[in-house]
Formats: structure tokens, C-alpha cells, sequence
């Protein structure tokens, strides 16, 4: 059947082609040479690339061909136009040690072969060589410090005359560093990091405790308040040079969360050990609160950083380079989060710089990503929707059973809906980015839909990726906004439009990047994280599938495959 499709005349295959989504017009465009020749066409490759709300040339002889199949090669990048096909899911059960319970809490170092297990003041270090090997007991640990923790935690969130932890501060956290040679413990407001070398001093860890300083306080301006949260989750960054801590339960203005980054990495000239971690963990390298506050200045709206998450220092510049590039020394960070305004409800990359450069913070927004209320440009049609409609077959009822399933997304998501876009609304979304800065991955809860939905939710696809289109549609002039709740940039289209630029958000994108939903699950996830795949000694699997999504819930671990 392919060997007479690919004899078929050129206008049949064309005509075929017109018939076709944009996702299976651009696979079918790899099929053979016969159909890639059909398909390449200016005006086929216009007909196609009007499903994408993306800028288009007003006629074909705007661009070259060449310059036609380029630029439908940048936006099916950017819009992960090959990914939604052929997607491999399974749901098995996590591997830990046979000692572990559900209520044990366990962090594992990012190469997997080193996993730590905490009970009260007690941790257990376990290692593997390989991460199909079994996990082998290495050693038990003391933390006799955990004690002073569990004490605070008690006065603090203790009931009067009662010797017990308030719900508030009872959870306990624990992160694993890189090299599986640290581990933070977080209970309460207390954070504390242990050396796991033999040769170190288990009763002095480096400790920090949240509220206990007010430095921002004093040099944020606006409306900052201190946090008087708790820790919810705790995970190294910047090849351990960082802390990132996700605090919980605030009742500030902020509330009810925030994320904070501890640590200096500029002061680390060498791999971070204890020595560095007793130095720095207590100064703050970033604060969403902070950043949410300096970016707001004097608008009169609450505006909000969620879920925040620091992109690597190699995170290249991309289609606002030349704009980004006038901020003077010192060197800003990248960084995603949801941006949740009087204005805007959007995912965005942000610019700012840290709190340990010893100068003002500034901090901007370098790309609005499209979510369910930011939607440049017409094309997306429908709302959103109170209820989440199947997509995939339920998770497996007993615990212990396994699932594999392959699905192709394009025969049951419509891609360009509102109802199947991130809604960005909601307090604390999970935020994963992959290992070659390509890829966004996060996760909204359903209760984010409807109050009557308590568990699961949905997990969407970004690109991170950006270009500098081949398309340039020329200036843009943009209106004054009308009143405080319109959006900035909007295209100014009569004569009577007032014109102004806010230099706080970057114009549209010429092409978007629209993200796509992968799943819909029926169970609530803990954590998430999104890889290329890669062999034993670190190189990544050209051969294999382009990325894998896993996301653990409970003792389940739910993993997405997509095709390259």
C-alpha cells in the first residue's frame, strides 16, 4: 500500500495533503521523496501552517521555497509538531528497597544509582551499580541534629501542653545532591544539610531556618512580606551550588506559596562540599515573592511568580536576545514559572538578577508562553472546561499491576483548543525542565478545574526552544492599554489607538510556542522530571525516543516515551 501511494500523481497527493491536519501533513511529509516533493510547495506549505496560530506571510511570493521549508521547520519545532504521535506509556511499580513503606521518605541522586531512606532522625544510604541492579544496603546514619529540628517544629506548631507537631510541621523532606555525597533534610521551617563522608561531623550540619531572616524585608521594595511558611520539598540545582526550596502553607500576602533558592554559586570553585553549604545556605540567591514584588512595581494589581524553576547558566539567548542583552553585569538568571496577574494567567521565561550580586534586583519577562487565557493571535478557539474528559484507559486498580499502552495523540486531542491547554492558574504547578534545556514539562491538578475534582490532573508539553524566524513581519506598533486589565501589546489596528510599549513584557512571538497535553492521569503526582534518554556512560540514545516524561505518584511510577 506505500509502494502505490508513493506512485500516486502529484496532484492527487497534494489534494490528499490539503485534507490533512498539520501534524500528519508534516509526517507524511517524511514518508518518501515523492510525497516530500508534494508537499513542499509554497502554497501547500501556507495551506498547512494556517492551523498554527503563528505569523504568516500575507502572500506565498513572500518567501522563498527555501525559506518556506524553513520556517515550517522552526514552528514545527517550536510547537513540537512531531511529538504527538506514537507515544509509549507504562505505570509500574517504583523499585525501593524491600525495608521501604509508603510512609518512607526517600530521596534518590539525579543519576539514580544512589538512593537515601529517612525515619525520624535515622538515614539509610543505599547503591547500585547500574539502574537495573537491585539496591544494596550501604549504611545507617544518625542525625542526631534532627532533633533540634523535630524540638522547633514541636514549639512551633505544637498544640499548648501538648508534646506533638501540628499537621503544618510534620511532613519531612529530603534531597540528594548530584554527587549523592550531601543530603538536605527539611522539617518545619528547618533545613539542614548533612555530609554523607565518613570523615565528617554528623552533630554540626549547616542549618537555615525560614523567617528567621529579614534581609529582604529591608532591601525589596513594595509590598514584600516575610515568609512565615513551611518546607514542602527540597532539591539541589547548579551542580549543587543551590538549594531550591518549595515552601508551603504561607498566610502572607504571598500565599500560599513560594519558592526560594539558597546558596552562592559565584563563591564555589570547586565541587560544593559542607564547608560551602555552612557558608552560604543561609543567603538567598532568589526569591519568587521578591521577584514577583520588583517586577509589579507600582501597578496597583497582585501579581505572582508560581512553581518557579532556575533554567541552567548555558540557557542560550534566544529571540529577545538583542533586548535582553542591555542589562548590564552582573549576569542575570533564566528562570520559568506561571505568571499569574490582574492581567496575564501565562507560563513565561524570565530574566532576573540575583539577590548575591550586590546590586538592585531587576527582573523582566523575557517570553509569555500560551496558556488557556494568554492566547496571542485568533486562532484558538473554545474555553475552558469544569470537567476533565478520559483520554487514556485508567491506571491499573491494584498497586501492584503493571501497564503499557501506545497511543497517538493527534486521533484524540484536538491540538488547538483552549480546553486542552494549561490553565496556569493554579498556587504550586509542578515545573520540570530536560536535561538539554529543550523541554518544559509540567503538571496542574484537576482541583485547578473544579473544586467537585480532588485527584489527578493533566500534564502539558512546552518547547524552550527559540530562533530567529525567517519570517519578519516588520514593526508592530501596540496600543495603551485601556484600563488595568488589559493585556500589554496588544496590536494597535485604528487611528485612534494611543501607543506604548511596557518594557516589562517582551512583544508576541512570531512564532509561538504552543504547548500540547500529554495525559490526563486519575492520581495526584509527587514529583516530575522529563530526559533524554541516555546509555550507562552518559551519552545520550540518538537512536532512541526523543524525550521521557516520568512522573512518580505514591509508589507508582507513570512514564511517557515519545518518538523522535
Amino acid at each position: 500500500m506505500q509502494a502505490m501511494a508513493a506512485y500516486l500523481p502529484l496532484e492527487i497527493i497534494q489534494s490528499i495533503l490539503l485534507h490533512l491536519d498539520v501534524e500528519t501533513y508534516v509526517a507524511a511529509r517524511q514518508t518518501c521523496r515523492s510525497w516530500r516533493c508534494a508537499a513542499s510547495a509554497p502554497y501547500m506549505f501556507r495551506k498547512a501552517l494556517q492551523q498554527v496560530p503563528v505569523s504568516l506571510p500575507p502572500t506565498i511570493n513572500t518567501l522563498s521555497q527555501d525559506q518556506w521549508t524553513t520556517y515550517l521547520a522552526q514552528i514545527t519545532r517550536l510547537n513540537l509538531l512531531h511529538c504527538r504521535q506514537n507515544i509509549q506509556k507504562s505505570v509500574t511499580q517504583w523499585d525501593l528497597p524491600q525495608e521501604c513503606s509508603p510512609t518512607t521518605v526517600v530521596g534518590t541522586s539525579s543519576d539514580g544509582r544512589k538512593l537515601v531512606t529517612l525515619k525520624g532522625g535515622r538515614a539509610t544510604v543505599y547503591e547500585r551499580e547500574d539502574l537495573t541492579s537491585p539496591w544494596e544496603y550501604s549504611r545507617g546514619i544518625t542525625l542526631c541534629s534532627q532533633w533540634t529540628s523535630v524540638a522547633r517544629a514541636m514549639l512551633e506548631g505544637g498544640a499548648a501542653g501538648c508534646m506533638s507537631i501540628s499537621q503544618r510541621y510534620a511532613k519531612q523532606s529530603i534531597a540528594v545532591s548530584s554527587q549523592g555525597d550531601l543530603i538536605a533534610v527539611g522539617l518545619g521551617r528547618t533545613i539542614q544539610i548533612y555530609s554523607l563522608h565518613k570523615d565528617q561531623n554528623l552533630l554540626s550540619p549547616a542549618e537555615y531556618v525560614l523567617g528567621q531572616d529579614n534581609s529582604l524585608a529591608s532591601t525589596t521594595r513594595g509590598h514584600y512580606e516575610a515568609t512565615d511558611g513551611v518546607v514542602d520539598t527540597l532539591e539541589f540545582a547548579d551542580d549543587d551550588t543551590l538549594l531550591r526550596v518549595s515552601i508551603n502553607k504561607e498566610t502572607t500576602i504571598h500565599q500560599p506559596t513560594r519558592v526560594r533558592y539558597l546558596g552562592c554559586p559565584d563563591l564555589a570553585h570547586s565541587q560544593p562540599d559542607l564547608n560551602y553549604w555552612r557558608a552560604n545556605i543561609n543567603r538567598i540567591y532568589l526569591d519568587s515573592a521578591a521577584l514577583s514584588v520588583a517586577l509589579a512595581g507600582q501597578d496597583e494589581y497582585r501579581l505572582i511568580f508560581r512553581g518557579l524553576r532556575l533554567l541552567p547558566p548555558s540557557f542560550p539567548a534566544t529571540q529577545q536576545q538583542e533586548q535582553d542583552q542591555q542589562i548590564s553585569p552582573p549576569t542575570p538568571r533564566y528562570f520559568v514559572a506561571s505568571l499569574q496577574s490582574g492581567i496575564i494567567h501565562s507560563y513565561c521565561i524570565g530574566l532576573a538578577t540575583p539577590l548575591t550580586s550586590n546590586s538592585a534586583q531587576t527582573v523582566m519577562v523575557h517570553r509569555l508562553l500560551p496558556s488557556a487565557y494568554f492566547r496571542p493571535g485568533d486562532g484558538i478557539t473554545g474555553s475552558r472546561t469544569e470537567e476533565l474528559p478520559p483520554l487514556n484507559p485508567p491506571l491499573p486498580s491494584s498497586r501492584c499491576d503493571e501497564q503499557h499502552i501506545t497511543y497517538s495523540l493527534p486521533d484524540t486531542v484536538p491540538r488547538w483548543n483552549a480546553a486542552n491547554l494549561p490553565s496556569a492558574t493554579f498556587p504550586s504547578p509542578l515545573l520540570s525542565i530536560s536535561t538539554d534545556h529543550k523541554i518544559l514539562a509540567l503538571y496542574e491538578p484537576s482541583g485547578n478545574y473544579s473544586p467537585a475534582i480532588v485527584s489527578g490532573g493533566s500534564l502539558y508539553l512546552y518547547c524552550l526552544e527559540n530562533c530567529h524566524p525567517v519570517y519578519q513581519p516588520g514593526p508592530q506598533r501596540f496600543k495603551q492599554p485601556t484600563q488595568k486589565t488589559s493585556l500589554p501589546h496588544q496590536r494597535a489596528t485604528g487611528p485612534e489607538d494611543k501607543f506604548s510599549v511596557d518594557a516589562r513584557y517582551p512583544p508576541p512571538d512570531i512564532i509561538p510556542s504552543w504547548p500540547f497535553l500529554l495525559d490526563k492521569v486519575p492520581v495526584d503526582i509527587d514529583s516530575l522530571e522529563v530526559k533524554r534518554p541516555t546509555h550507562d556512560d552518559g551519552v545520550v540514545n540518538s537512536k532512541s525516543c526523543a524525550y521521557t516524561v516520568t512522573a512518580r505518584s505514591g509508589g507508582q511510577v507513570l512514564e511517557w516515551r515519545m518518538s523522535a
